[in-house]
């Protein structure tokens, strides 16, 4: 079978080709020897992450926005919910997955924008949540990478993306300005 890379692991082969590889290699059951125990800290973060995806969630619903959440687990039954939640609608969806032979992940947030598209008088755009109080560069790759897992269903490439850190903020970007350096990476 082939592998279809994933956002993270595309970032994270950007800081460290050789943690990308050890990744994979743990991903795949093939790391032999004894692992490295779990980095406590690395769990506290990644619910800290969880609870910051929740808390935006919980102000766009105060705000009266619809929101469709699935479960983002990358299977057939996942890509048919995002399908469906697509052409219904929804301002916001959370964790949509999306395969397009060659890459497959699940967006944290679509954002719905009033722009035509394939599926009809409306568009979307990706939010990435990051826990983080200042961008890294890892996060325009992710996010890059959701415009790309986008084109399929759209019908073309979004124009901007949106990054929501912690204490927050979001932060828009044209995708125009980062393109052609994603496609060099």
């Amino acid at each position: 079978t082939c592998m279809l890379i994933t956002p993270s692991a595309l970032s994270l082969f950007c800081l460290s080709p050789i943690a990308a590889w050890w990744s994979e290699l743990d991903r795949r059951n093939l790391f032999k020897g004894n692992k490295p125990k779990a980095d406590p800290l690395s769990e506290i973060l990644k619910k800290e992450g969880i609870r910051h995806e929740e808390e935006l969630l919980n102000k766009l619903d105060v705000e009266g926005k619809s929101i469709k959440r699935l479960i983002g687990k990358q299977n057939k039954a996942d890509y048919m919910e995002k399908d469906k939640a697509i052409l219904k609608g929804y301002d916001y969806i959370y964790q949509a997955s999306f395969n397009n032979g060659h890459m497959r992940g699940s967006i944290d947030l679509l954002k719905r924008v009033e722009l035509s598209s394939r599926i009809g008088e409306y568009s979307y755009i990706p939010i990435e949540c990051k826990l983080s109080s200042k961008l890294h560069f890892k996060f325009l790759i992710q996010a890059l990478c959701y415009c790309e897992l986008l084109i399929d269903s759209l019908g073309y490439r979004p124009n901007t993306f949106e990054i929501y850190l912690g204490g927050g903020t979001f932060s828009s970007f044209n995708v125009d300005d980062y393109w052609h350096w994603y496609q060099f990476k």
